[in-house]
């Protein structure tokens, strides 16, 4: 009998993934203009680039927000921040080793959100 491989739940990467809010350069509370993808009455998805450190390399993404912490198109940056600490916990879990940095454009600047 062989044993099963034991595989990493997501929820178990989130803390060593998600910096404190506070390292954040946005205001989390408000509602943020950002590139929307898709809306619709249920979500509404963030385009997102994704850098991986010492590769060079960027990487277009989403993120999915619940239309309940959106005001029109315009998601609140704590939802944004979920978002990318769930996103970065996926990068984590399929690719170890890895470095990521998630950024969003906010106004006319790429702003980091998440970063391992």
């Amino acid at each position: 009998m062989t044993a099963r491989p034991r595989f990493a739940d997501i929820d178990s990467l989130l803390p060593q993934a998600a910096p404190a809010p506070a390292d954040i350069d946005f205001d989390l509370d408000a509602h943020h203009s950002t590139e929307v993808l898709l809306a619709t009455h249920q979500v509404l998805v963030a385009r997102c680039v994704i850098d991986f450190a010492g590769r060079g390399e960027s990487v277009e993404s989403e993120l999915v927000i619940p239309r309940r912490d959106c005001q029109g198109d315009r998601p609140r940056g704590i939802a944004l921040w979920r978002a990318a600490q769930e996103l970065l916990a996926q990068l984590l879990l399929r690719r170890p080793g890895v470095h990521p940095t998630i950024r969003i454009a906010i106004g006319s600047e790429l702003v980091p959100l998440a970063a391992a």
